[in-house]
């Protein structure tokens, strides 16, 4: 079936009759159209169900548990430049390793001067699934506070929100409750976690040392960007009673893969540059063909693609003389014969 127009016969890049969507007024047909509601979810027919089954998906970011988080993950003061509005912002950044891809607060976008593509993702957490809006932006470069050794990131997808708080920032004073890590000098700034940094840039995840933990604590991880601190730096239990926990991995998948992979699933046809295995009488044939292939007096010739090089047909042509006479005496006594017969 054409994705153009809905018709059989032809595939859509050989489409020349492609529907027009009612909705949006582009080239598609209507019932492939998807639509954004209130709440910037994306959504589609019932019956137009997306496939969620893909190798090509990221993964990101932490889940909150309890409502007041002590835990400490992997964060850093840094500087983020874009070189296309030559503006440098100061922010705290989350090197994640359960992300394999990069993203940024919208406020941060906005802070830099830039936009970015728009397109459509999935984020899945656990039990929990949207198609959500976001943009891409291109050559980003991230550096250590006090250093300018810039290094490039990858593609950045805007949310609104990082999964993280300033809560899960460790300051310089719990670091100074543990005597092995006295010599790491953290920078405190007046700025949001608005970065978060996947293992698809790993000049940044990289680590150049590491201060093993003693008696519990954590330990410690220089990076280029500035040194890390993993582990418990308070107290593991809050007022409530139960412990702060974050569970990592919240998928991520482009909408147009999940499209391409539902059409290619429910209409599996095979496109010209697939290469298909041909039988043994698919290259026999074939061999007649090439082998066989003849001009004469301006018309070309071919032999006829029997099993058997030797094969005996019947002597049939009694039975070709009595159908001719049979024509001809319809011809002769039909004018409605006549007239279909010189049409055809």
């Amino acid at each position: 079936m054409c994705f153009g127009c809905l018709k059989v016969g032809h595939i859509s890049r050989e489409c020349r009759g492609r529907l027009v969507c009612s909705v949006c007024h582009q080239q598609h047909p209507s019932v492939l159209h998807i639509n954004e509601d209130s709440t910037g979810v994306f959504s589609r027919h019932p019956q137009n169900h997306l496939s969620t089954t893909s190798t090509m998906t990221q993964t990101c970011g932490h889940v909150r548990v309890c409502d007041e988080d002590n835990s400490n993950l992997s964060i850093v003061a840094v500087q983020i430049r874009s070189p296309k509005t030559n503006t440098t912002v100061q922010t705290y950044a989350f090197l994640d390793p359960g992300s394999t891809g990069t993203f940024c607060t919208e406020s941060l976008a906005r802070k830099l001067q830039l936009k970015g593509k728009r397109t459509s993702i999935q984020l899945q957490t656990m039990g929990h699934k949207d198609i959500v809006s976001t943009n891409i932006i291109s050559g980003l470069q991230v550096a250590a506070l006090d250093k300018n050794d810039f290094i490039d990131l990858p593609d950045v997808m805007t949310q609104k929100l990082m999964p993280v708080s300033k809560q899960n920032v460790p300051q310089q004073e719990d670091i100074d409750k543990w005597p092995y890590l006295q010599s790491i000098k953290l920078h405190n700034i007046d700025a949001d976690v608005d970065l978060l940094i996947g293992t698809d840039a790993p000049k940044v995840m990289e680590p150049w040392e590491l201060i093993n933990s003693q008696d519990e604590g954590p330990y410690a991880v220089s990076t280029r960007v500035g040194w890390v601190i993993n582990g418990p730096l308070r107290s593991g239990r809050n007022k409530t009673g139960c412990h702060p926990f974050t569970a990592n991995r919240i998928s991520v998948k482009h909408l147009e893969t999940m499209l391409i992979e539902q059409y290619s699933h429910d209409f599996n046809e095979t496109t010209s540059q697939e290469q298909i295995e041909m039988s043994k009488e698919d290259v026999k044939f074939m061999n007649i063909m090439d082998n066989s292939a003849q001009l004469k007096n301006g018309h070309y010739y071919i032999d006829l693609p029997f099993k058997s090089e030797n094969s005996i047909l019947p002597m049939n042509r009694c039975i070709a003389e009595q159908r001719l006479q049979s024509l001809k005496r319809k011809f002769n006594k039909s004018s409605t014969f006549k007239k279909d017969y010189i049409y055809e």
